[in-house]
């Protein structure tokens, strides 16, 4: 059974293909709003999104994160249309300190955070901690 948890978790955490599939919007937006205007860039990295999405099923890859990446580069394209091109980057800075806030409420709890997020992305039991 160890070694089955470990190969998950190399696969969650060393996954490539996740990595870059992660990357790629954020880099889309950057070298676009160098390139056009924000509105235009912003447009590209939500079309990049969708365009992974579209890939994703044909290599035989869940679209669970695929499809919470689509939400972030959504949420990022608005906010980057209401207040500029360094917008696209604060949803990305206010999950980082939402994240921190819960993993010290769940070190306060005794209540592992890992366990929680476990769960989420393998489907782990939460009685495992």
């Amino acid at each position: 059974m160890a070694s089955g948890v470990l190969s998950g978790l190399r696969a969650v955490v060393l996954g490539r293909a996740s990595i870059v599939d992660g990357i790629i919007p954020p880099l889309v937006f950057g070298n676009g709003n160098a390139l056009v205007n924000t509105e235009a860039s912003a447009i590209l990295a939500v079309s990049s999104a969708l365009m992974i999405i579209a890939v994703r099923p044909e290599k035989g890859r869940s679209l669970k994160f695929a499809l919470a990446g689509l939400f972030g580069v959504v949420v990022a394209a608005t906010t980057t249309i209401w207040l500029g091109p360094q917008g696209f980057f604060i949803p990305s800075i206010i999950s980082g300190v939402g994240t921190k806030l819960l993993i010290l409420i769940s070190i306060i709890a005794k209540r592992p955070f890992v366990a929680f997020t476990s769960w989420l992305a393998r489907d782990w039991a939460l009685g495992w901690y």
